[in-house]
């Protein structure tokens, strides 16, 4: 289930046009923040600043290179 909604995803941003993707992206970080802003795990904010976002664009990269 989570596989087909990612790939819906991906086909509906590959065909946004440039302007639109920018706008996509930064509402995908807004939702993102707002989750882990008020999620009740308690996830630490410097704990995802200083690791989680970090690692998160390494593992984006090595996925660009893989695939």
């Amino acid at each position: 289930m989570i596989e087909s909604v990612i790939v819906a995803i991906i086909r509906q941003a590959a065909a946004l046009t440039k302007p639109q993707q920018d706008e996509f992206t930064t509402k995908v970080a807004e939702a993102i923040a707002a989750l882990i802003r008020g999620t009740e795990t308690g996830i630490d904010n410097e704990l995802v600043r200083h690791v989680g976002l970090p690692m998160g664009g390494d593992i984006i990269v090595k996925l660009r290179d893989m695939i």
